[in-house]
């Protein structure tokens, strides 16, 4: 019994500890309870979501901040963007500046789960199958780009990219596996695609989703109510 305690406390820990490891957390963008946008918890910044104004370019997008329903929106800077970056993908060396092009990649089937949770948040722009050189081929599973400016004043997009592929390694053998990419690269801000938004925030949330107890907790407070219900027992017997 005692073992069993331990395994499910360490199991709730585990848990806990990867629900929590994200820094951001789902939230509202136009209206109430839309979910379109993400809050990350380290800066107060909300960021809308990359699904929500693609197919628009920069200039598109711009031009409709300050009226309508971007009025509470506005442009981030090149150090918001980089930190929202480095808190969700500490796997990766995110730069601390964008001036010099960025592409880092891991393949790993243990990796896919962290961006899963990453791009559910995100929203997934189409995905986009694509032949690969030599004798391999990739297929784009998830491909979401967020364009900004630069503090130089040029344009870049941050790119994640979660994508499967396949290899031919030797006559009747091919291999199979997953990469997860994030770049950062230089762009044209005339540049229209179903995979690119402009990225946007907000100084503060419309609406913040009351988190829901931690299993943590909830153990915790079973495991004490347990506790005072034995010591209970345990003074009740001791008065015979």
């Amino acid at each position: 019994m005692r073992n069993l305690s331990f395994a499910f406390f360490a199991t709730s820990i585990l848990m806990t500890a990867q629900v929590q490891a994200l820094p951001v957390e789902n939230a509202d963008a136009f209206v109430a309870g839309d979910g379109k946008a993400i809050y990350e918890t380290s800066s107060g910044l909300t960021w809308l979501d990359f699904g929500v104004i693609n197919s628009k370019t920069y200039y598109d997008t711009t031009n409709e901040l300050g009226s309508g329903q971007y009025s509470d929106w506005r442009l981030p800077t090149e150090s918001e963007v980089l930190h929202l970056f480095k808190g969700l993908l500490p796997e990766f060396s995110v730069p601390d500046t964008a001036t010099e092009p960025f592409a880092e990649q891991i393949q790993s089937q243990d990796f896919k789960p962290h961006w899963s949770e990453i791009n559910s948040l995100w929203g997934i722009n189409e995905a986009i199958p694509n032949l690969g050189q030599g004798n391999g081929h990739q297929l784009f599973s998830y491909s979401s780009i967020g364009i900004f400016k630069g503090d130089n004043g040029l344009m870049y997009g941050a790119g994640m990219h979660d994508f499967t592929f396949s290899a031919n390694v030797s006559p009747g053998v091919d291999y199979y596996g997953q990469i997860s990419l994030f770049n950062i690269y230089e762009t044209d801000a005339y540049d229209e695609d179903i995979r690119t938004s402009t990225l946007l925030v907000r100084d503060s949330p419309l609406t913040i989703d009351v988190p829901e107890p931690s299993l943590l907790a909830l153990f915790t407070l079973g495991f004490t109510g347990l506790l005072l219900n034995r010591l209970r027992r345990r003074n009740s017997y001791s008065t015979f």
